[in-house]
């Protein structure tokens, strides 16, 4: 894995959750579909809440870097993973005070 992922959590089925994919995106032009199949088949799971988190940090718009988000998940795992992890991840957004889109 690259040096610039580090392990934040354990999703509930034992997947390892990494921060660090925004770097991947941002820094090295990966796509992040792309980026995200890459650890799928590692068998990890990106910190979405990091790579949210970057990229508003660096000047990204909250509705640009949600729509990215949104097809990279939905891309790779699926409607009805994506429509249950948007729900979440508004969730802990608005608990942590974090601007989503309106």
């Amino acid at each position: 894995m690259a040096k610039f992922l580090k392990q934040t959590g354990v999703c509930p089925d034992g997947t390892p959750v990494m921060a660090g994919v925004f770097v991947l995106v941002d820094t090295h032009g990966v796509p992040l579909t792309t980026a995200v199949e890459l650890l799928q088949g590692k068998g990890v799971m990106p910190d979405w809440l990091d790579f949210y988190q970057s990229a508003l940090r660096v000047g990204w718009k909250p509705v640009g870097i949600l729509s990215k988000m949104d097809e990279a998940v939905l891309d790779v795992y699926g409607t009805v993973f994506r429509d249950a992890w948007r729900i979440r991840l508004f969730e802990c957004l608005n608990a942590l005070g974090i601007p989503v889109p309106g």
